[in-house]
């Protein structure tokens, strides 16, 4: 059953500190294996270091080619140019090889493609299980069946507003509204940021700065490790505020 989220985290761990942890997050609770073993068990050090820190740092990357981007390719208002919003990916999930995907090549495009590899490190996390979490949410594949609670309520924000008229220079995709009830991924919760930030396409290009969008797609990161990641071990781990799927390990 469904019950809402109650994230307090008490503290900020700074990136290069939390790869060398082995406990869990203080608000990820209780630690117990559930009698479990094997890939039914998520270890601290399987989440700090083959999750929370690879995500973390694709991210940062994903944020660095951004404003590489953006300060090649502005004009002198500050308006991001078309080759902007080809390079970024910015509204263009559903137009690459797949449905879900973005066009080969652009920014967007290998962040998803690395949440896509990177989820299938938690258990269950790649959405292979039938009956089981739907995937961690991470990645466009996983987004549309996860059931993971703060994805799933960020996408529902976003749409909200959206239809309230609060983003006028924002363009929600055919597949974007698709998933509406569904979850929000990483490539995608940085597309409608930057969408807002920018405007969706180069005929609603808003003025902006480097600065103003690194501050933005730093609050995604924020979000991304102390918000969706843990969401995902509370709705579906011991604390099973979905059902219980897998048990934790300290280690």
């Amino acid at each position: 059953m469904k019950s809402k989220h109650k994230f307090v985290p008490s503290q900020v761990v700074p990136m290069e500190e939390r790869a060398l942890l082995s406990t869990f997050p203080a608000w990820i609770f209780p630690v117990t294996t559930l009698g479990l073993s094997g890939n039914r068990v998520l270890t601290a050090t399987t989440y700090n270091n083959a999750v929370v820190s690879p995500v973390a740092h694709a991210i940062q990357s994903f944020e660095n080619g951004v404003i590489t981007a953006y300060d090649n390719n502005h004009s002198a208002n500050g308006a991001p140019t078309a080759k902007f919003y080809a390079t970024v990916g910015i509204g263009e999930v559903g137009l690459g090889p797949t449905p879900l995907s973005y066009p080969a090549g652009t920014l967007l495009g290998q962040l998803d493609a690395t949440m896509g590899a990177i989820e299938f490190r938690l258990p269950y996390g790649g959405g292979t299980n039938p009956g089981t979490t739907g995937g961690s949410g991470l990645s466009n594949k996983t987004a549309f069946t996860t059931g993971n609670l703060v994805s799933q309520d960020l996408l529902a924000g976003f749409v909200a507003k959206y239809i309230a008229g609060t983003y006028p220079n924002v363009l929600i995709t055919p597949v974007e509204q698709a998933a509406v009830g569904k979850g929000l991924s990483v490539a995608e919760y940085m597309g409608v940021t930057l969408s807002i930030a920018a405007g969706s396409n180069v005929g609603l290009a808003t003025p902006t700065s480097a600065a103003a969008l690194t501050v933005d797609m730093n609050g995604v990161r924020f979000a991304v490790v102390h918000y969706i990641l843990p969401s995902y071990v509370q709705d579906f781990g011991p604390e099973g505020l979905v059902e219980r799927f897998f048990g934790l390990k300290n280690k």
